[in-house]
């Protein structure tokens, strides 16, 4: 499951404390003027002035970004306040050089699995697939799945070009919907939302348009700033607010806030995400990364170190449990 996709999974959490949202349905549907006709997109809303900084807040940050990431595979942990871990989450990356090298590999594979439930129940499985252009920092195709009751719905989507996207859904016991939209604004998936994100991170209050399977939200997300408990991290504070295909808002869905913290590396690795629900707060943390790329660096710095300092975090392994105070490459 895509790491932000936590975001919009919520709602089908099957938990006492919010169940009017866990009823709420998470696909967004089309008016019958929009399934008639083409979509007329309506320019996303401009993006509010950047408050003023004062004691409280630092000031916003600008940090190089790799050009491309390294592969990598990260797992997070899910909490839901007093109930505990209900869901576990992996990400991986892989860029594709193509046929030929390149300075910049034109496309990461990306690849996010989760699964979850509260106390035993609604058992839900995600995966996500995505190919993201890493120059353009766009979605070109993606797939969805999602299981949960015996049933199985998957969403493919394709966008050859920004704003225009062509969906398929399968269902288990319905026949295929296939249908197309057209919007003023590139549309990400939520893989390739994190990853533009990681590869760009705004310097100003900035609007993404994201598609989780058929439901479309609107992002803005502040400027990246430095995390007052945390040197090593920054802080990304954000809302998704659900509109229908047309641009209008979908009142079937709820809004929601967030607050996503990265490191402050040149990789810009996601490792907590904090989403307030019901009476509590979910959230995703990180609790181990593995980048095979930079492992033979690694393996150098370890032996040189080893044999200074013997028992050396390095010596032990790359694979190692995140730790609560993180360190990075």
């Amino acid at each position: 499951m895509g790491y932000l996709s936590l975001i919009f999974w919520l709602p089908r959490l099957p938990c006492a404390l919010a169940a009017s949202d866990a009823l709420a349905p998470v696909d967004a549907r089309a008016s019958d003027a929009a399934k008639s006709e083409p979509a007329v997109a309506t320019p996303p809303p401009t993006a509010p002035a950047p408050p003023p900084v004062g004691p409280s807040q630092p000031a916003p940050v600008a940090v190089a970004a790799a050009p491309w990431l390294p592969r990598e595979t990260a797992s997070y942990r899910v909490t839901y306040g007093i109930m505990g871990q209900v869901a576990e989450a992996t990400l991986s990356f892989a860029p594709d050089a193509g046929p030929a090298p390149a300075a910049v590999p034109p496309l990461i594979r990306a690849v996010g699995d989760g699964h979850g439930a509260v106390l035993g129940f609604g058992k839900t499985d995600k995966r996500i697939e995505s190919e993201f252009d890493a120059r353009t920092h766009a979605s070109r195709r993606w797939t969805n799945r999602r299981a949960s009751d015996g049933k199985t719905t998957f969403d493919t989507g394709e966008e050859p070009k920004f704003g225009s996207v062509s969906l398929l859904r399968k269902r288990t016991g319905e026949p295929d919907l296939a249908e197309t939209f057209t919007r003023t604004a590139p549309v990400l998936d939520p893989l390739s939302f994190l990853l533009r994100l990681r590869m760009a991170l705004p310097e100003a209050p900035t609007t993404y348009e994201i598609l989780d399977g058929r439901a479309l939200w609107l992002a803005e997300i502040s400027a990246a700033r430095p995390d007052p408990d945390n040197s090593g991290l920054l802080r990304l504070d954000g809302k998704v607010d659900p509109i229908d295909w047309s641009g209008g808002p979908d009142k079937e869905r709820s809004s929601r806030s967030f607050v996503l913290y990265v490191t402050r590396d040149r990789f810009h690795t996601p490792v907590r995400l904090v989403v307030p629900f019901g009476l509590g707060e979910v959230r995703a943390e990180m609790v181990r990364i593995e980048r095979p790329d930079t492992e033979w660096v690694k393996a150098l710095v370890g032996r040189l170190l080893c044999g200074v300092c013997p028992g050396h975090r390095v010596c032990r392994g790359t694979g190692r449990p995140w730790p609560r105070a993180p360190t990075f490459p």
